[in-house]
């Protein structure tokens, strides 16, 4: 606890944490929607806290393969179709796990430029 300080931090903090876990659950839904398959919210949920239990299997970075088998295996046991629960769970990993990994390394690759450019214009963060 001393590392996020204050209770009002805290409290921004488990706030901040049950928006995050939220936003992911509507990035399922919204992909499984895209991909065709139409489930109710409790669906959407339970198939999203499958693939968040999913990403603790070891030795897989973030699940990788693990996650894309459990989400469409729940949604087809709860009645969607196979072929687009699977397309819906991919392309949710594709938005939720890949492309802020390229955001991100993109903005390193940038800030790399940026620094061997002209190191006086970059701030040095420790």
């Amino acid at each position: 606890m001393g590392v996020v300080g204050r209770p009002a931090n805290r409290v921004l903090l488990a706030a901040m944490t049950a928006i995050a876990i939220l936003a992911d659950m509507l990035a399922l839904w919204a992909s499984l929607t895209a991909a065709g398959v139409h489930v109710d919210g409790d669906v959407a949920i339970l198939a999203a806290s499958a693939g968040v239990l999913a990403t603790l299997v070891p030795l897989l970075p973030g699940g990788l393969g693990i996650v894309e088998a459990v989400i469409p295996a729940v949604l087809h046991h709860f009645g969607a179709p196979l072929g687009a629960a699977l397309t819906g769970a991919l392309l949710y990993r594709a938005v939720g796990t890949f492309l802020p990994a390229l955001v991100g390394a993109t903005v390193v690759g940038r800030y790399a430029l940026a620094r061997r450019r002209e190191p006086s214009a970059v701030p040095n963060v420790p």
